[in-house]
């Protein structure tokens, strides 16, 4: 992947005839740019963070929500069909997705009685219970929400490469494509790290920076294997299949999720 980021920075970037000039430049670059953004209040070790606030699960939340909107406008902008497609995707794919991410994100913060990572970390370490064993429902609702929002197989509806080649970002080259191929990379990444944060316990069981990030690194770079991992396993899903499976199956789950929630929520605030 390095050796194609230092190709892609030589390449030219070429700008369709018929694209919005200024939104299809300046919208590949404003997303990697929000989603970067994300990190700085999502620790990745006992005090490593750009800055520490009290509603830092909110802000991460809302920081990757704004992505798919840029990437409707990069497909918009391209003046392509294909890229058009892949616009129309992504606008259904954020909807559905998310609606489960934040579900699964409103149980976990109700049991853990926080809105911080780091303090639903130090939960977490207080009681020996890390967040998969204590909702084990609203970890994997997090998990596979993050792979549709993150276009992970089985739900790479937006970048469907038989029928709609690269989805939006068809007509991207140079280094304009290395960012949109990087962004949910990078986007997996943020959310993989606040799965480790919210069900894995974090830095647990170090407390030191060093060994506390170390741990960190490890789960979210072993969750992201994993994720490269299901490519070899399942194939594309249909996109009213996953629509059908997350409204109709995995959002209703959230309100069990809830319910667990409540039920061990005295672990961690009692």
């Amino acid at each position: 992947m390095l050796a194609d980021g230092v190709k892609f920075a030589f390449q030219e970037i070429i700008v369709p005839v018929e694209a919005e000039k200024w939104s299809f430049l300046f919208a590949p670059v404003l997303a990697f740019t929000i989603v970067a953004l994300a990190f700085t209040v999502v620790p990745g070790g006992p005090g490593i963070y750009g800055f520490r606030t009290p509603f830092s699960i909110l802000i991460a939340t809302a920081i990757i929500g704004l992505t798919p909107i840029l990437a409707v406008i990069m497909g918009w902008a391209a003046s392509n069909k294909f890229a058009f497609i892949g616009a129309s995707r992504e606008a259904l794919v954020s909807v559905t997705g998310e609606a489960t991410l934040l579900a699964s994100l409103l149980a976990t913060t109700m049991m853990y009685g926080v809105l911080d990572f780091s303090e639903a970390v130090e939960k977490q370490m207080a009681t020996g219970v890390i967040g998969l064993v204590a909702n084990p429902i609203a970890a994997l609702l997090f998990f596979i929400a993050a792979l549709l929002v993150t276009d992970r197989v089985p739900f790479d509806l937006v970048l469907g490469e038989q029928e709609i080649v690269q989805g939006p970002y068809t007509e991207y080259s140079g280094l304009l494509y290395a960012l949109v191929m990087a962004l949910d990379y990078a986007k997996l990444y943020v959310l993989m790290l606040m799965f480790t944060l919210l069900f894995l316990g974090g830095w647990m069981p170090f407390t030191s920076p060093l060994l506390g990030s170390i741990a960190v690194l490890a789960k979210t770079v072993a969750l992201m294997l994993f994720t490269v991992f299901l490519r070899a396993v399942y194939g594309r899903m249909r996109l009213d299949q996953t629509a059908d499976m997350f409204w109709s199956r995995l959002f209703p789950l959230a309100l069990l999720a809830f319910a667990v929630s409540a039920l061990v929520r005295y672990i961690y605030t009692g």
